[in-house]
């Protein structure tokens, strides 16, 4: 959906989302907000929506996480953020509440603190005066989270969430953070190989223990954080 709004190519929504954006909003929305992750009707399932669900039951889990919710109401926003305002707010409320103390969120299905914090920042960011308090969490916890060679997170995934965090900095827009941005970059210069890639890290961590990676994405992410 984003992809498609992005690159003009709106109508192609119509054609080929609406019938799961209908089945999420109106059947798999709770009460606290949340959407849940997979999209399959409540009733009437096809033999394939009926094998899915027991996968989804079996392998995979059910219910919302809140990194996909952000990234779904984010493309509701900017498909017909009046047409979606309901879902949206209840959604917004969903996330705020499930923002941790110290300033992140805990993505289900990615590795690190920053993803997760950047989807959820990018959807508060589409209203820029409201939540500030939730903004400024967000700030104090980069401030305590960047290491001294001016990465952020883990060894396994550290360039990601470098990327991820530069991101998050770029849409706070505090003028604090700019000394940190810099540092930040800079370890993203240092650590590119000499074909011009970055490596492959940890990014999504399915329930089977077997992490997705790929230099190609890692690359693609620390390129667009030095823009």
């Amino acid at each position: 959906m984003q992809q498609f709004i992005k690159t003009g190519n709106g109508k192609l929504v119509d054609k080929y989302c609406i019938k799961a954006i209908s089945i999420a909003v109106s059947e798999r929305t709770q009460p606290s907000g949340g959407i849940e992750t997979w999209i399959l009707p409540k009733v009437n399932l096809t033999e394939k929506q009926k094998k899915q669900d027991l996968f989804n039951s079996t392998k995979w889990g059910k219910g919302a996480d809140v990194e996909v919710v952000a990234n779904f109401v984010y493309a509701l926003t900017l498909l017909d953020s009046e047409k979606y305002k309901s879902t949206i707010e209840k959604a917004i409320k969903y996330i705020t509440s499930e923002q941790k103390e110290q300033g992140y969120w805990e993505s289900r299905w990615y590795y690190g603190k920053l993803y997760g914090t950047y989807v959820c920042l990018r959807l508060l960011n589409e209203f820029p005066t409201q939540y500030g308090a939730v903004k400024q969490k967000i700030k104090d916890f980069l401030i305590g989270f960047q290491n001294a060679d001016g990465s952020f997170d883990e060894n396994q995934y550290k360039n990601l969430s470098t990327s991820f965090a530069i991101f998050c900095m770029n849409l706070l827009e505090f003028p604090e953070l700019e000394k940190m941005k810099n540092s930040a970059q800079q370890f993203l210069i240092e650590h590119q190989h000499e074909n011009g890639s970055w490596k492959a890290e940890n990014f999504i961590k399915p329930k089977a223990h077997e992490p997705y990676k790929s230099k190609t994405l890692t690359t693609a992410y620390a390129l667009k954080a030095l823009l």
